[in-house]
């Protein structure tokens, strides 16, 4: 039997051996493809695929949420004058705010507190706000700084309240007086009034100042002045005087 005669008896099976061979390597794989592309339900049904979602995440804003903050008055100014609405001195705790004098002696813990509603109209149309102050009694010479005060609840004090902290809003002055004998004190605030609105202070926060001595007061040494409880001349009042044709359509004419 030559070559040719064997190769032709045995190629068929050779052939389907190969065959099988192959076909045995390659189920096991394309049964774990077909898995990872197909996925069946409990009863061996195939489940549709699911459908690639088109939206697009957005992130998350991470701007803070703007805080309320107190804002000018707007509008004309017409001249005027005001009262406290509170007054009283302090020395770690709220002292007697019925009494008729503030005092500052030559305790580094001594504050005056003085409040008043916000002047009307915007505090740009105001050519003069004025912070009056009488003093009655001198023990030594003493200069006054007067600064926006951190007591936005001024108004609503009592008698022995505790009260911590620096009770100046800036450490900057907006108005200072040199105090060596009794009598009245004409201080120009409108500058400070007028960055008051920067202080970022809650809404309905009245005008509150804080007055301390700008350097330590001498042994003995101090000033007293009148509380708003004297009801006379001498109380503190707040005093402005508005910009004529200000602001421009407001009831008014620009230069009248």
């Amino acid at each position: 039997m030559t070559v040719a005669k064997i190769w032709t008896i045995i190629r068929w099976p050779i052939a389907i051996v190969a065959l099988l061979a192959v076909a045995n390597y390659a189920y096991p794989r394309f049964l774990d493809t077909l898995d990872t592309l197909v996925e069946f339900d409990a009863s061996g049904s195939i489940l549709a695929p699911a459908s690639e979602s088109t939206e697009t995440e957005l992130p998350v804003s991470t701007v803070p949420t703007a805080v309320p903050t107190l804002a000018p008055p707007t509008g004309p100014v017409t001249d005027g004058e005001a009262a406290p609405i509170a007054d009283f001195f302090v020395n770690d705790t709220v002292a007697d705010i019925d009494n008729t004098s503030l005092i500052l002696s030559d305790d580094p813990a001594d504050s005056i507190v003085v409040a008043f509603d916000l002047p009307p109209g915007d505090p740009g149309c105001m050519s003069s706000l004025t912070l009056g102050l009488s003093v009655e009694d001198v023990l030594s010479t003493t200069e006054l700084g007067i600064y926006p005060s951190s007591m936005i609840d001024a108004a609503n004090v009592v008698d022995n309240q505790q009260v911590d902290g620096d009770l100046k809003a800036s450490p900057s002055p907006m108005a200072t007086a040199l105090v060596e004998a009794e009598g009245r004190l004409e201080l120009d605030v409108l500058g400070g009034y007028q960055s008051y609105f920067l202080l970022e202070q809650p809404p309905g926060t009245p005008f509150v100042l804080t007055i301390e001595p700008t350097i330590d007061i001498e042994s003995q040494g101090g000033v007293r002045i009148v509380s708003a409880n004297v009801e006379s001349d001498a109380s503190p009042t707040l005093t402005w005087v508005g910009t004529p044709g200000c602001p421009v359509g407001e009831g008014t004419t620009e230069g009248q």
